[in-house]
């Protein structure tokens, strides 16, 4: 008996039916018949990991599921200090946190396109805009595009998170 792995070509066009061809015997006519389930694209993509330092890095995922919320949600008033507060850090952390999920998010734009800077929902509460110098980007249109962007749900799958929706309590302030 032959010990070695088969390779089998998969011609997906038929639906959930599929037929697999040996490519070491193309002549032969028949195809194996076989059927297939899609997966989930978690587990077909697996996940992304964010990457930084540890404190930081365990803090991404929570900070990137508030700030998906809050794109999804299209608000403009998510401060420092209030971030601070929902995930229990010091609010000076929260741009180390924000370093970490920029870095991860470009390591996904091969696969999405460009992805919008959404780390520009996080403002100071003084002036209500990004810390990030005036002249780098046009903030406005930047958060335009963060609205716009119909891939976040995707985007948090990849890195394994599930979606959170803002409560009514946080729709108050």
């Amino acid at each position: 008996m032959d010990e070695r792995k088969r390779i089998v070509v998969i011609d997906g066009t038929q639906g959930q039916t599929h037929r697999a061809f040996p490519p070491s015997d193309p002549t032969a006519g028949k195809a194996e018949i076989i059927t297939m389930s899609l997966v989930d694209e978690k587990e077909f993509y697996g996940t992304v990991k964010f990457v930084g330092s540890k404190k930081s890095a365990e803090k991404a995922p929570d900070v990137l599921r508030w700030l998906v919320a809050y794109a999804q949600a299209n608000r403009r008033d998510l401060t420092y200090k209030k971030l601070s507060t929902l995930i229990c850090v010091h609010h000076r952390a929260i741009g180390r946190i924000l370093g970490v999920i920029t870095s991860s998010l470009a390591a996904l734009s091969p696969e999405f396109g460009p992805i919008p800077r959404i780390t520009f929902l996080v403002v100071r509460q003084d002036s209500g805009r990004p810390a990030i110098p005036p002249h780098k980007a046009n903030v406005d249109e930047e958060l335009r595009q963060v609205f716009q962007f119909q891939h976040w749900h995707k985007v948090l799958t990849r890195f394994g998170l599930e979606p959170i929706s803002l409560d009514s309590s946080l729709n108050q302030s």
